[in-house]
C-alpha cells in the first residue's frame, strides 16, 4: 500500500511544490489550505505521516499539532519552521512534533524524515500489538481501572516513557499498585521482548544482597568453579524491578548509583555494557529518601530520571464504582460464585472508608464479601467496614479525653499495618515522630500552641 501524507500549508505555491515532490518519491499525497481543513481530511483519508507549516493565520501549526494530539490520533506530525526560530522549535517537540523542517524545505531532508517516521511508528504499532495480550493480563490481575483524572494521566505517561529505557522512580503507598505498573512499563514499548526482572529488596537477607545484584564468581562446596549471574547481567537490556530499594544495604548502594550512571557494571570478563531501564519501587515519598540516613541521595537521583507518584485509594474515590464491578467480576471469576448484586449503600459505605491498605485491602474486603454472601447478594453488613472517625457512639456513656481516642484509633491503624509505624504514619499524613509522640498514653503534645482565653 501506498503512503499516504497530508500536507497542510496556506501557500499555495508550498502545496504544488510538496505535492510534487512526494508524488515523485512515490508517496500519495493530499493537500489542505489551512489547519480546520487539516483535521477535516485527517479523519477522512487516515494519512501515515502529516505535514504542516508552522505559521498560518486563524490556526497555527503548533495549535494542528495540539489538537491532533487531543483527538487522540497515533500519527507523526512535521513541523516546517522558518530558520532560526529556537523557541518554536523547543514548543513544538515538547507538544510532540516528530520531526520539524527549516525553510527552504530541501527534499531530500524531507523525504528522508518522512520516512524514518513511518518505520519508527510501523515498529511501534508492531511492539504494541504484541503486547497487548501480555498487558491485558496484567490488567487483568489488578489496577488501571476508573475515569478519574489520576488514572488516565498514569495509563498517558506509560505510553510515552516506555519507548525509552529512561530510569524510573515509583512512589505511592502500599497497596496501590506499584509494581504492576513498573511491570506495564516494560510491556508497553521498547523493551517488551527483552528480559524483565522484579527483585523484592524486603525480602532477601542483607548477606544475599551481593550475590544476587552482582553475581558470585566462587568455588562452590564439591563442584567445579561456577558462576551465578547476578540480576544486573541477566537483565541485559530489558527492565530491572527493585521493590522496596531502600532495602538495599548502604554499602552496596553506591555500587548500585554507579551502574545507574555509567551503564556498565563489572564481572569476571572485565567490564560489560548495561543497557537495561532500571525501575525503583518504593512506599517513601522523594522527600523521605533524601532525608533519609540509610539511602544514598546518588541512587535517588539515579532513579529519579522520571517520577510516577500512585495515588492513593482514598484519592481517587470516584473510580469506586468501576473498581466495585471489575474486583466483583475478578473474586467471582476466581471462585466460582456468582455475586453481582449489592445494597445500594454499598457504594457509599465504599467511599466513605479511608482505605490505607488501598487496593489490596478492597479486594480482600470485597473477596470477603462475596464469599460470605446470601442469595448473591452483598449487603452492607458483610463488609465489615467500622466508621473512620473514632468516638461516634451517640450515647456517650463514658467520655474520654480526645488524646486517648485519638491514640486508640491510631493504634487500630498500626494493627493494620502489621505495626509499621512508618506505613501507618503516612496513611494518617503525619510525621514518625508525631506518631509515636500520639501513641503514648494522654501524653500527646500540641500540633500548634494555643492562646490563653481572655
Amino acid at each position: 500500500m501506498v503512503p499516504k501524507v497530508l500536507v497542510i500549508d496556506d501557500d499555495p505555491v508550498i502545496l504544488i511544490l510538496l505535492e510534487t515532490i512526494l508524488r515523485k518519491a512515490g508517496y500519495s499525497p493530499f493537500v489542505a489550505s489551512n489547519g480546520n481543513d487539516g483535521l477535516k481530511a485527517l479523519k477522512q483519508k487516515e494519512p501515515n505521516v502529516v505535514i504542516v507549516d508552522y505559521k498560518m493565520p486563524e490556526m497555527s501549526g503548533l495549535d494542528v499539532l495540539r489538537a491532533i494530539k487531543e483527538m487522540g490520533v497515533d500519527v507523526p506530525v512535521i513541523v516546517l519552521t522558518a530558520y532560526g526560530d529556537v523557541d518554536i522549535t523547543i514548543k513544538l517537540m515538547q507538544s510532540g512534533a516528530f520531526d520539524y523542517i527549516e525553510k527552504p524545505i530541501l527534499p531530500k531532508k524531507l523525504i528522508d524524515s518522512i520516512n524514518k517516521a513511518i518505520e519508527i511508528y510501523k515498529k511501534t504499532r508492531i511492539m504494541m500489538d504484541k503486547a497487548k495480550p501480555k498487558i491485558r493480563e496484567i490488567v487483568e490481575n489488578n489496577i488501571l481501572v476508573g475515569r478519574s483524572k489520576n488514572v488516565r494521566q498514569i495509563i498517558k505517561e506509560i505510553g510515552r516513557v516506555s519507548l525509552s529505557k529512561a530510569n524510573i522512580l515509583i512512589t505511592g503507598d502500599i497497596g496501590t499498585g506499584k509494581v504492576l505498573i513498573a511491570t506495564m512499563i516494560h510491556y508497553s514499548g521498547i523493551t517488551r521482548e527483552e528480559p524483565i526482572k522484579v527483585f523484592h529488596c524486603d525480602s532477601v537477607p542483607e548477606e544475599s544482597f551481593s550475590e544476587a545484584l552482582f553475581g558470585s564468581h566462587n568455588r562452590l562446596p564439591n563442584s567445579r568453579n561456577q558462576q551465578r549471574f547476578g540480576l544486573f547481567e541477566e537483565t541485559f537490556s530489558g527492565t530491572l524491578i527493585l521493590n522496596a530499594f531502600e532495602r538495599i544495604p548502604v554499602v552496596l548502594q553506591a555500587a548500585v548509583a554507579r551502574i545507574l550512571e555509567n551503564k556498565e557494571f563489572v564481572n569476571s570478563d572485565g567490564s560489560v555494557r548495561f543497557d537495561a531501564r532500571v525501575i525503583g519501587v518504593t512506599s517513601l515519598s522523594v522527600e523521605e529518601l533524601i532525608q533519609s540516613d540509610q539511602i544514598l541521595n546518588d541512587l535517588v537521583f539515579s532513579l529519579n530520571v522520571i517520577h510516577f507518584q500512585i495515588p492513593p485509594l482514598r484519592d481517587r474515590k470516584e473510580d469506586i464504582p468501576e473498581l466495585m464491578n471489575f474486583f466483583l467480576d475478578k473474586i467471582n471469576r476466581k471462585h466460582g460464585t456468582s455475586v453481582y448484586r449489592y445494597d445500594p449503600e454499598v457504594i457509599a459505605l465504599l467511599q466513605n472508608h479511608s482505605w490505607p491498605g488501598n487496593l489490596k485491602e478492597f479486594e480482600n474486603t470485597l473477596t470477603k464479601a462475596v464469599l460470605l454472601a446470601h442469595s448473591n447478594f452483598i449487603e452492607t453488613s458483610l463488609l465489615g467496614l467500622e466508621s473512620n472517625i473514632p468516638g461516634t457512639d451517640d450515647s456517650l456513656t463514658q467520655i474520654e479525653p480526645l488524646s486517648i481516642i485519638e491514640r486508640d484509633y491510631i493504634q487500630k491503624v498500626l494493627k493494620k499495618f502489621g505495626g509499621n509505624k512508618l506505613h501507618t504514619a503516612k496513611a494518617l499524613g503525619i510525621s514518625r515522630p508525631t506518631l509515636d509522640a500520639r501513641l503514648k498514653t494522654g501524653n500527646a503534645p500540641p500540633t500548634r500552641k494555643c492562646q490563653k482565653e481572655m
